[in-house]
């Protein structure tokens, strides 16, 4: 606590610092007054919930739950005050284990002090306070003077205790040197404590401290008066008013600072509005830079990454209350920007852009966080560039003109989109506008302009691939019964897809001189608009073979009758390299029978 060093009552209004004095003079409050405290703490969530321009806020419900039961009162002046530490600067202190006596050679002699010259700079400073808070960069001189009164405050107060402890502090010759030297010893005591290096919030900060109080009262005092002096340049940097260029040690911004070789006050301009915080430098040439405008509704945030010219900004805007209304992050390659990222909270849009080396867009996503809508757009090829939207469960995708202008072969596609995130196809758009609709998992029906239907196509390369003969059976059977069923017949008993089934496993196979699959089809079984069924054979002298059949009650012969529906295959016909078709007997020739035989007519 700052006791003496607070401000008269006449300029309060005017010192930033004094809701600080106000905050931690009402904590000593509680302390003498459990009655009170309720009330106070009341007070200070309503006060200080929040930080001001981000940051952790301190949560005073929590706080007064964790600690109701460790609360003492410590009448004012008593040992350890800020008060008392001040009285005892000027006078003797006793060597720890040691009794005073005015002829003990071993009684330690404390250090003498000035302590009116110091507290005349305090009173120079109130009386001075409201005359230069109307001048211009009065709050930044006014900030100037504080912390240096803060920082000889805390060199004495580190001394001090150095020498409570039983240590020189003439071994140490800098603020630095005190410092370094007494959070070594408060990280000894917290390892020993196993109070773990947790600082996400004021309450384990005060926690802490309060641990460390309970074994060390030295130590825990001045780790107090640490902590109360990094809560004052946050305030400062806060309320604008630290001077740029200013630098900080790593050590004054803790736990921000850990790691860095420090900080400096600088600022930086983004159109009209010039942002003003800490930039912190590391030894690897990185560094990171975050502020916020005077304004307190934006803030700022850049980051060099090390050894590179990648550059990150992020631009953060706020309402009134300090929520989150927009945000843009944008990412350089020295001068070339490679990505932009924004968040627009009103409108409950997110959208990433990443960028080519020539500054076009390469690939966009925009996504509506409260409709599920999500937009993509990729460009970054010469060729396979597309469109998708995805909303209410299904995946459109638009195939876009390549870098030359030439139209895609596929238009459109469209796809189901699982609960588990996975696409199922829908449909597919041809360039001549033919659709290509999945009826199942291997068979598409194809429908000119969208409507008019163009017959069915079955894929069947897991049964031309298959060699057992038992398995080709089985596969072909299930094959047979999906084309039937997505042409709308009724197969009950299995009385279409078992004869089906065995023509596709007797005659679906590759023969030897088929086409390569990378330049077509092999093998094709297609169904057109009047349930007729073509199997079509595409060798590779660009000649086709091609098996016509179609269903028909099975043909009674001998003493075999009630035989059921048959598959009945006409002669072959075949296609030669231009194109010219010749059939040998367009008559059936061969049936394939529910129960798996086949009649085969023979010629005359």
């Amino acid at each position: 606590m700052r006791g003496a060093n607070a401000l008269p009552d006449a300029a309060a209004s005017s010192d930033p610092l004094y809701p600080i004095d106000r905050m931690l003079g009402e904590l000593d409050r509680a302390a003498a007054n459990p009655a009170e405290a309720e009330q106070i703490f009341d007070n200070l969530k309503r006060r200080y919930g929040s930080i001001p321009g981000g940051g952790v806020p301190v949560d005073f419900t929590k706080l007064r739950k964790e600690t109701a039961a460790t609360w003492t009162y410590t009448p004012k002046g008593a040992p350890g005050t800020n008060e008392a530490r001040a009285r005892d600067l000027s006078r003797e202190v006793v060597a720890p284990g040691r009794p005073k006596t005015a002829t003990d050679p071993a009684a330690a002699v404390g250090e003498r002090v000035d302590y009116a010259a110091l507290m005349s700079l305090s009173a120079g400073r109130a009386a001075d306070a409201l005359g230069q808070s109307h001048l211009p960069d009065g709050a930044e001189r006014r900030f100037a003077a504080e912390r240096g009164e803060r920082l000889k405050e805390l060199y004495d107060v580190g001394r001090l205790t150095i020498k409570r402890m039983g240590g020189d502090p003439d071994t140490f010759r800098s603020l630095g040197d005190v410092i370094a030297h007494l959070l070594r010893q408060e990280a000894g005591l917290a390892a020993t404590l196993k109070l773990g290096d947790h600082y996400q919030s004021m309450d384990e900060v005060m926690l802490r401290v309060s641990a460390i109080k309970n074994v060390n009262r030295e130590l825990g005092a001045f780790m107090a008066t640490l902590w109360e002096y990094r809560a004052f340049l946050r305030m400062g940097l806060v309320a604008a008013q630290v001077p740029l260029e200013t630098r900080f040690e790593p050590w004054e911004t803790f736990p921000d600072g850990q790691g860095t070789k420090g900080a400096q006050v600088v600022g930086y301009k983004r159109g009209v509005t010039q942002f003003v915080g800490l930039r912190y430098d590391n030894a690897d040439g990185g560094s990171r830079f975050q502020g916020q405008a005077k304004n307190g509704k934006s803030g700022l945030i850049l980051v060099v990454e090390p050894g590179t010219k990648i550059r990150t900004e992020s631009l953060i805007n706020y309402d009134g209350e300090g929520k989150v209304r927009s945000a843009l992050t944008e990412i350089y390659d020295g001068q070339r920007r490679t990505r932009r990222e924004s968040l627009d909270m009103g409108a409950n849009v997110v959208e990433v852009v990443e960028y080519k080396a020539d500054g076009t867009e390469a690939r966009s996503t925009r996504r509506n966080t409260k409709s599920g809508e999500q937009f993509v757009r990729d460009l970054a090829k010469d060729d396979g560039r597309f469109e998708a939207t995805t909303l209410n469960g299904r995946r459109e995708i638009r195939f876009l003109k390549d870098a030359t202008g030439a139209e895609p072969a596929v238009t459109m596609r469209v796809e189901k989109v699982g609960l588990d995130g996975s696409f199922q196809l829908e449909r597919l758009v041809l360039q001549n506008g033919t659709h290509i609709v999945a009826k199942s998992a291997h068979v598409n029906q194809l429908l000119e302009k969208g409507t008019k239907n163009l017959g069915w196509e079955v894929a069947l390369k897991s049964l031309v691939e298959e060699t057992d003969a038992r398995k080709r059976l089985t596969t072909a059977r299930a094959l047979a019964k999906e084309a039937v069923t997505a042409v709308g017949m009724v197969d009950q008993g299995d009385r279409l897809s078992r004869p089906l089934g065995a023509f596709l496993a007797a005659e679906a196979k590759n023969t030897g001189d088929l086409v390569d699959p990378s330049k077509g089809a092999p093998i094709r079984f297609f169904i057109n608009e009047n349930k007729n069924y073509l199997l079509i054979f595409t060798r590779r002298d660009g000649t086709k073979r091609i098996l016509s059949g179609s269903f028909k009650q099975s043909t009674e012969w001998g003493d075999n009758y009630g035989l059921g529906m048959a598959f009945g295959v006409a002669g072959e016909i075949d296609i030669d390299a231009d194109n010219k078709a010749t059939q040998r007997e367009p008559k059936i020739e061969t049936e394939y029978l529910y129960d798996g035989s086949r009649l085969v007519w023979m010629p005359p």
